[in-house]
C-alpha cells in the first residue's frame, strides 16, 4: 500500500477517484466507500504527483468542507 498527498495543477470542481490501467474495481471500491460518484483513468498530472499509487482520490471542491 502506498500513500500520496499533494495538490494537482489545477483544480478540480467535482471528487474522482482516478486509477491506473488495470485498477478500475479497487478505484470503484474506494468511490463508493467515500461517496464519490466519478472514477475515471488517472490524467497525467495526478499519475506524476501520485507515483507509485495505483488508486488517487482527488477532493473536489464539491466536498472540501466534508473532509476538511
Amino acid at each position: 500500500t502506498s500513500l500520496a498527498i499533494g495538490n494537482s495543477e489545477a483544480p478540480f470542481t467535482e471528487s474522482v477517484v482516478m486509477f491506473r490501467r488495470g485498477h478500475r474495481p479497487e478505484a470503484a471500491k474506494v468511490a463508493r466507500d467515500l461517496r464519490i460518484g466519478r472514477v475515471r483513468l488517472m490524467i497525467r498530472d495526478v499519475r506524476d504527483r501520485s507515483a507509485p499509487a495505483r488508486i488517487a482520490v482527488v477532493i473536489g471542491e464539491d466536498k472540501i468542507t466534508q473532509f476538511s
